[in-house]
């Protein structure tokens, strides 16, 4: 996968933040789900987690109720 920048793949008015947090989130997700599952990982979970952002297979959900953390919900799951 070619190296992007945060810039390069954050679009349409997201936050940077928003994005690192819900990577963060997605990856540790892939993780346990590969630990429960007793999966060894080809790749870094990081790496997992942007590829499937890149591709469209997740994305930033943020509730603008009382809870301003971002989500990371994916279509994958």
């Amino acid at each position: 996968m070619q190296k992007l920048s945060v810039e390069d793949i954050v679009k349409n008015n997201e936050n940077c933040y928003s994005f690192v947090v819900a990577i963060a989130k997605r990856a540790r997700q892939i993780s346990e789900k590969a630990n429960d599952e007793g999966i060894i990982l080809d790749e870094k979970p990081v790496q997992t987690a942007v590829k499937e952002f890149v591709e469209g297979k997740f994305r930033i959900k943020t509730e603008k109720n009382n809870e301003n953390e971002p989500k990371a919900e994916s279509d994958t799951q």
